[in-house]
């Protein structure tokens, strides 16, 4: 018997699909920001408050008609500082060390910690399958950061940290969020959530950088940055997080993040064309493992599947 729940999946997958795509162009603008010589917490200021009236017209357009609970709205408050101003600066700070294409797949890395975050937190048992993506998927990370490692550095380490870091506490975000979502619906939430973590990033700013908080400064970046900006707070923030939290909303954080396993391909193909990253053998097949892995988490053998119980 068919749910009312269930008929919006299709619509529900195309979401998630379309705000994982545009996700996977974040770094393009990153980097193409940071050419124009502005630094990660600028960069993040500037793409939050240019993103900020959105979410405010989005969330009063819902609110009319909705009440929130004040808890619910703390509860998304809270988890928006951890899954945008927290997980967002230290994914654009590891930006600065690491090329995109190592990026994405250090960041899509979260269906891995979305699952185990799960078991923990909601007792959902995965198969065990998760073992061998898990391995399957750090070697291949592996490969890409020897390679990276070995071209670009030191500072690799220090970036591939700090989106693992990101990527963790994302996960957290997701695994959290699905709950008040439900009861606030995707743009309250969203909204609330967005709102938060810009207030968060200008006292962050205020505390560590006051200056760069005054008029003169924030008017006065080329219009390079102001473009690259606006595309990154219109079109790989607030339309792709409205997106995905509706998907979330129907489908549930798991199934929303395993669909994310093109993303990585996408951003590489952008990364490669637009910033004129090279794409080794390495980077190919770690790739390959990585995604494999991400697919068997997806799709795991009737053999693992019963080892579940």
């Amino acid at each position: 018997m068919n749910t009312p729940a269930a008929r919006p999946a299709p619509y529900a997958h195309a979401m998630a699909i379309a705000a994982i795509t545009l996700f996977s162009a974040k770094p393009i603008f990153i980097k193409w920001a940071f050419a124009h010589g502005i630094d990660a917490s600028q960069l993040m200021m500037l793409r939050l408050l240019m993103a900020a009236p959105l979410f405010a017209l989005a969330g009063l357009w819902v609110v009319r008609n909705h009440r929130s609970t004040l808890r619910d709205v703390g509860i998304a408050a809270g988890l928006g500082v951890l899954g945008s101003y927290i997980s967002g600066l230290l994914d654009m700070t590891g930006l600065m060390y690491i090329n995109a294409q190592l990026e994405r797949m250090l960041l899509f890395t979260y269906p891995i910690f979305t699952v185990l975050l799960s078991w923990v937190i909601y007792k959902r048992r995965p198969s065990r399958a998760i073992y061998l993506c898990i391995v399957m998927t750090y070697a291949g990370l592996a490969l890409m950061f020897s390679n990276d490692l070995s071209q670009q550095g030191e500072g690799v380490i220090t970036g591939t940290l700090l989106v693992l870091a990101s990527a963790l506490l994302f996960a957290l975000y997701m695994v959290l969020s699905r709950a008040p979502i439900q009861r606030m619906g995707a743009i309250p939430f969203t909204a609330v959530a967005m709102l938060s973590s810009t207030l968060v990033m200008g006292v962050h700013q205020g505390l560590l950088a006051p200056g760069q908080l005054s008029l003169a400064h924030l008017t006065g970046y080329s219009p390079e940055v102001y473009g690259l900006t606006a595309g990154l707070a219109v079109f790989c923030t607030f339309i792709p997080a409205l997106l995905g939290s509706e998907a979330v909303r129907q489908l549930g954080p798991e199934q929303v993040s395993l669909l994310g396993n093109g993303g990585p391909v996408i951003t590489t193909a952008l990364a490669v064309l637009l910033l004129n990253e090279t794409f080794t053998p390495w980077h190919a097949a770690g790739m390959g493992m990585i995604l494999a892995g991400l697919w068997l988490l997806q799709h795991p053998p009737a053999a693992l599947i019963a080892a579940r119980s």
